[in-house]
């Protein structure tokens, strides 16, 4: 547990890889999660979030015409209201606080471009990796209230 300014952080295994394409439901409905080669036992819980609520509107993004930045789009195209309904809900679940998560676009972009991955993985190949995504969600503070 690192106390901040801003309250407890709760430190927990990393997935690393925590994308929409490694979570299953089993035969009762139940979800679970696969693919742990890039797992650390102990981290911030930044990463993981990040990923699995930016790396689809990202991937979008990038296909557009990339003439607005990646926050208006993400407000132009509704997902914006989402993303703040999801870490409104992972605040009040995790006591991790508002004031914090409001940097969590550059949080999460900054543990996705420091991973040190295998030669065997392109980095590239991961949503928030690289200078474009990193120059966008580094500046967006989300403004929750």
């Amino acid at each position: 547990i690192s106390r901040t300014s801003v309250g407890t952080i709760y430190m927990g295994m990393e997935h690393g890889d925590f994308d929409v394409c490694n979570v299953f439901k089993n035969n009762e409905g139940d979800l679970f999660v696969a693919d742990f080669e890039h797992a650390e036992s102990l981290a911030l819980p930044f990463f993981d979030l990040g990923n699995i609520i930016f790396s689809t509107l990202v991937n979008v993004w990038r296909k557009s015409d990339q003439s607005q930045s990646l926050e208006d789009y993400s407000k132009q195209i509704g997902m914006t209201k989402f993303l703040l309904k999801w870490v409104r809900h992972y605040s009040k679940l995790s006591g991790t606080s508002l004031s914090l998560l409001n940097y969590l676009p550059g949080l999460a972009v900054i543990g996705q471009n420091a991973k040190q991955f295998p030669d065997s993985r392109n980095k590239s190949d991961y949503p928030m990796y690289g200078s474009d995504v990193f120059k966008q969600m580094i500046r967006w503070e989300l403004g929750i209230k």
